[in-house]
């Protein structure tokens, strides 16, 4: 039995679900259900609405069941004799080859797990009569390929089943090996190939044209998966170029991700978006690559949250916040002697290619009404919680280069709270965007549109008929007239027409129920919108 690969996958299915336990309170004849858990030895709280009791109950049941699962299968892996793998006919193979029966028991594994929507390109690549390529899953740690792996297996019909093999790759292994193993395994009739942290093949990069070229090319499919993802990277623009079918896993959309994790918490998506589990690994952690490119990756990943967070934390924003610009005259003497501004460095080409490459970030498309609008280069991020806990972690070093780092415990602890949401106000709009572009086809293009005055936060061009709708997007259930001026602004949607054509339909995506108003603008409820467009 391979006890760790069954391990690593309870894990992350586990992490995914909620812990803790409900508890009933009786208010004024009344009955009340909470989730109670235990996080840094406090005891912590939430209430859970009626229509979602049934839910969390199971999910709290499954993850009990996974749990007692979990905990015997690690009593029976330290009963097992130390074997890594099912290694049928060691001496035949120089790496970990697994076939046969044990196929089975790794798909059994993962049985009853949610999939990604990405397992049926997978399914799509292995039923192809396309020749000469390798499916690559391509992404970042945390975001389901060891599980998609497993899930293929579990659903390859046993006529494929048994002609298909699994190999784990060690450090140690070379390419060489590895091309003995699978001409060994193409003698056998195995067809169907599945390699697992490839990467760590020490010329990998160097070698990989053979897996297309001689073993892809006889009709072999070979799907593989690793922890580096630069690596990848760097074999699909050298030695696979346009051999490899690249299936991207680190894009995880709010829909996927609510139906994955079974939590439909906007705010969950919005500040842990993207990452699979509890653990949200560092960027030296997920690009698992040279010292050089860690370092240049989270420069630039600190720069693009440190622009973005400038444009938020001023002087000016938390003089306001706090009104303190009148207390005393110190603060008038420190103003001048600073601006009223973080400064950020200019970002770097070539760092924010890696961070492109890595999957990482997009860049986000702005369009600008004329000339007289300001350009600024903007950057989505694919898993939108790295976002977050980013400019999370900056406050603290903001209010110090403000020189704000002597305030009060309370006055801190507003300013942080009052920032956080409106880092989630942006970041709702982010997502948003990223989602649209994805899930719309070429005869559409979505963009954020800036004017002198203002910006709409999401149009949607048609390009085959000249039309457009216009969108903007509120954190919030209650909508007040500021959040829509925009769409009742003759003078703004004149302009925006004249360059986009006549507009259709004028949308606000908030938090509450759809609705229509007087001034024929479509209100939607932002989850049910994100959910429809994947």
């Amino acid at each position: 039995m391979d006890y760790r690969a069954m391990i690593e996958d309870l894990e992350i299915q586990i992490s995914m679900l909620p812990i803790g336990y409900i508890s009933k309170k009786n208010i004024n004849g009344n009955v009340y259900h909470y989730r109670q858990w235990t996080e840094n030895g406090k005891v912590k709280s939430k209430y859970i609405k009626k229509k979602e009791l049934d839910q969390i109950e199971g999910q709290i049941a499954k993850r009990k069941r996974l749990e007692q699962q979990l905990k015997d299968i690690k009593a029976k892996e330290k009963m097992q004799p130390e074997v890594i793998s099912y290694v049928p006919h060691k001496e035949k193979y120089k790496t970990n080859v697994v076939f046969g029966t044990a196929l089975q028991d790794m798909g059994e594994a993962v049985r009853g797990f949610e999939a990604r929507t990405c397992l049926k390109r997978v399914l799509n690549y292995l039923n192809s009569p396309e020749v000469d390529k390798v499916c690559i899953l391509y992404g970042l740690k945390s975001t389901g390929k060891t599980t998609l792996i497993r899930q293929v297996l579990l659903d390859l019909p046993k006529i494929q089943l048994d002609r298909s093999a699994y190999i784990k790759i060690i450090k140690s292994n070379t390419m060489a090996e590895l091309a003995e193993d699978l001409k060994e395994l193409y003698d056998k009739k195995v067809r169907y190939v599945f390699i697992e942290d490839i990467t760590d093949v020490s010329d990998f990069q160097e070698s990989a044209s053979v897996l297309s070229d001689v073993f892809a090319a006889t009709g072999m499919k070979i799907v593989l998966s690793g922890q580096k993802p630069r690596s990848f990277w760097n074999a699909i623009h050298d030695e696979l170029y346009r051999r490899g079918e690249m299936i991207h896993t680190t894009f995880i959309p709010y829909g996927e991700y609510s139906r994955l994790t079974g939590n439909d918490e906007l705010d969950v998506y919005i500040e842990q978006g993207g990452v699979l589990g509890q653990e949200k690994q560092k960027f030296d952690e997920v690009i698992g690559n040279a010292e050089t490119l860690v370092e240049n990756g989270n420069r630039e990943i600190e720069t693009i949250c440190r622009k973005y967070l400038s444009k938020i934390l001023t002087r000016d924003y938390i003089e306001k916040k706090l009104g303190i610009s009148t207390k005393t005259s110190i603060w008038d003497r420190r103003k001048e002697k600073q601006s009223f501004a973080v400064e950020v460095p200019e970002y770097n080409e070539d760092n924010l290619r890696l961070l492109e490459d890595l999957d990482f970030i997009e860049v986000c498309p702005v369009e600008r009404m004329d000339d007289t609008v300001e350009y600024t280069q903007e950057f989505l991020f694919t898993q939108p919680g790295r976002k977050y806990l980013k400019s999370k972690e900056l406050i603290g070093s903001f209010l110090k280069e403000l020189q704000f780092d002597t305030l009060s415990a309370s006055d801190k602890q507003t300013i942080e709270t009052d920032v956080l949401e409106e880092i989630k106000d942006c970041i709702l709009k982010d997502i948003i965007l990223m989602e649209t572009m994805k899930g719309i086809s070429d005869r559409y293009r979505a963009f954020r549109l800036h004017m002198s005055e203002g910006s709409f936060d999401m149009v949607v061009y048609d390009k085959e008929q000249n039309q457009c709708n216009v969108f903007e997007i509120v954190n919030t259930k209650e909508i007040q007239q500021k959040h829509y001026k925009n769409l009742v602004d003759e003078g703004k949607i004149s302009q925006l027409e004249k360059r986009f054509g006549k507009i259709t339909t004028k949308y606000i995506l908030y938090r509450g129920e759809d609705y229509f108003d007087d001034d024929k603008i479509i209100y939607l409820n932002v989850e049910n919108y994100l959910k429809s467009i994947h």
